[in-house]
């Protein structure tokens, strides 16, 4: 699974092998093709992309089809389980770059005075491309539940993991 915003419906993309430290990409981000043994193609065979009435992302999940992969050993997704305020989480997927533009719009408290602290700061949080889990608490459990973690860019259709399930994705 991924984000929906991430791939439509019947599209087919690249994806990371689960693990792999670093992400290989070409000058535009697109994963490697002459590379085999780093990715592989999945074809998305459902899109629920569904947003609020206030724009916002209600709904934003797309199911996977691997076409030349498969594993021996996979995470449960957990869509009956319960969240409480306060219970931790963990996220983990591979940071797209970090810019002065994206900590500027994500963080009220950031100035030009700290700005190039900030950036620093997050690139060696959340190193673009490298594998990184990041965790976090919920702070909201309800419908559409929120939680307070370091995230970027990069990271949307991230599993999002509590008690060792996947209980739903980084949008």
């Amino acid at each position: 699974m991924t984000a929906g915003h991430v791939i439509a419906n019947g599209r087919t993309a690249r994806a990371q092998y689960p693990g792999k430290a670093k992400v290989e990409r070409d000058s535009k981000g697109v994963y490697r093709r002459e590379i085999p043994a780093s990715a592989f193609d999945v074809k998305a065979v459902a899109n629920y992309y569904f947003t609020s009435n206030s724009g916002f992302p209600k709904v934003d999940l797309a199911v996977l089809n691997t076409l030349d992969f498969s594993h021996d050993h996979w995470v449960t997704l957990d869509l009956t389980g319960t969240i409480d305020h306060g219970d931790v989480i963990d996220i983990l997927g591979y940071p797209g770059p970090i810019n002065e533009g994206g900590i500027l719009v994500s963080h009220s408290s950031i100035t030009n005075a700290n700005l190039d602290k900030a950036v620093d700061n997050a690139r060696q949080l959340l190193p673009s491309g490298t594998l990184v889990v990041t965790f976090g608490t919920i702070i909201d459990a309800g419908d559409l539940p929120t939680f307070r973690a370091s995230t970027t860019h990069g990271l949307s259709g991230a599993p999002v993991v509590h008690n060792g399930k996947v209980i739903g994705n980084f949008h």
